[in-house]
């Protein structure tokens, strides 16, 4: 059976280029590369290079780039570190659909703002957030690029707003840096993250973008790696393929931007037609990422249809109910006010083809039928 992976935003498929990058690097010393003997330092000229290219890839200077773990870590660092530094009474102020990074790291200090049935907040509501709340806000949290309906902020507004108001902005760019072009230089934030495994990189890479003149304590402490930023020994190879995905990507992104548009537009499509199938998400492609689709699946678990689709050879992922970790229906989609307990959502990759779409149009409505029947 050929299987159809379509589930990239959760990981993509690692990119050719950083897993040949990622065997080449595991013949790098064994070294520590904040040493000063020759090891350590061929070690250190790899990083740098991979640090610059990371940079080059967000317009940013190197300097600014901290690598991390994951996107997650590099969100918890910043907002656990914003809120230590301003005060145990202080905010974080974010969408109503941010990642639960920020969520839970914010706790009960984090404040939301409404977002519309595509996911999108008005700029305006950001702004009168901060001026009537009574509470300093620490940090506004503004997501590029949602995680299970693709839509894209306008983050140059909430930039502006931050600005004027002196409050830091972090931008989670995790979904959307794969698909939509990055400029820290003139995007007006102060804090932007990035995940590996969404660029097609090695699992367990990530990096921080803090900018000239922002400071923010280390989230892992015990070491001066990453100029202080974010101790622990940084995983070199791995980092060499994430900056191997991101080469690639400066380059390649217009294209891929334009292939994944055209197979999520004939998803999008198909997927209105199967009876009692709504698609959700923003109408205009301008604000939306091009390889998400999210639709909401009406009289069936979404468990049931996952497993149905996975037996035919389909991966897919749901936000809701069981079909992660948590127990609970998405609270992105709950923001959204759609239904938030039987959602699908399908993502494309650099390599999905039309056979890819063919196949899910093909397995749903038979699956969706024989679910159906069984109530």
């Amino acid at each position: 059976m050929i299987r159809r992976y379509l589930d990239s935003a959760s990981a993509a498929p690692l990119r050719d280029v950083a897993r040949q990058a990622l065997i080449d690097a595991l013949d790098l010393p064994a070294a520590d590369p904040s040493r000063l003997h020759t090891e350590a330092l061929e070690v250190r000229a790899h990083l740098e290079s991979a640090r610059e290219e990371v940079a080059r890839f967000v317009h940013c200077r190197s300097s600014e780039v901290v690598f991390t773990a994951s996107a997650t870590e590099a969100i918890a660092t910043v907002v656990r570190g914003s809120l230590s530094i301003a005060g145990p009474d202080a905010q974080v102020i974010g969408t109503a659909v941010e990642h639960s990074a920020v969520r839970l790291s914010a706790g009960d200090s984090f404040r939301s703002i409404a977002v519309d049935g595509g996911g999108l907040i008005d700029p305006t509501d950001l702004a009168r957030m901060m001026d009537t709340g009574s509470a300093p806000v620490a940090l506004v949290a503004c997501q590029l690029g949602n995680h299970e309906m693709g839509a894209i902020q306008d983050v140059a507004a909430a930039a502006s707003i931050c600005a004027e108001r002196g409050v830091r902005l972090l931008v989670d760019a995790a979904q959307a840096a794969p698909w939509h072009r990055i400029d820290v230089a003139t995007m007006g934030a102060t804090f932007l993250a990035i995940s590996g495994p969404k660029l097609g990189a090695p699992a367990g890479t990530g990096a921080l973008i803090v900018t000239r003149g922002a400071r923010v304590p280390p989230f892992l402490v015990g070491g001066e790696q990453e100029r202080g930023r974010r101790a622990g020994l940084e995983n070199t190879p791995a980092i060499v393929g994430l900056a191997a995905a991101c080469h690639q990507l400066s380059s390649s992104l217009g294209a891929e931007i334009e292939a994944a548009r055209r197979l999520t537009d004939r998803l999008r499509v198909g997927l209105g037609e199967i009876d009692r199938v709504t698609v959700f998400g923003p109408v205009d492609t301008s604000n939306r990422l091009p390889h998400i689709v999210c639709c909401g699946i009406d009289g069936v678990e979404p468990q049931a249809v996952l497993l149905g689709l996975d037996r035919a050879g389909i991966a897919a992922h749901s936000g809701s109910a069981c079909a992660s970790e948590g127990l609970e229906p998405s609270p992105v989609l709950a923001a959204m006010r759609v239904d938030a307990d039987r959602s699908l959502r399908l993502s494309v990759h650099a390599g999905s083809s039309d056979g890819d779409i063919d196949a899910v149009l093909a397995a749903l409505p038979s699956i969706l039928e024989g679910l159906r029947s069984l109530r």
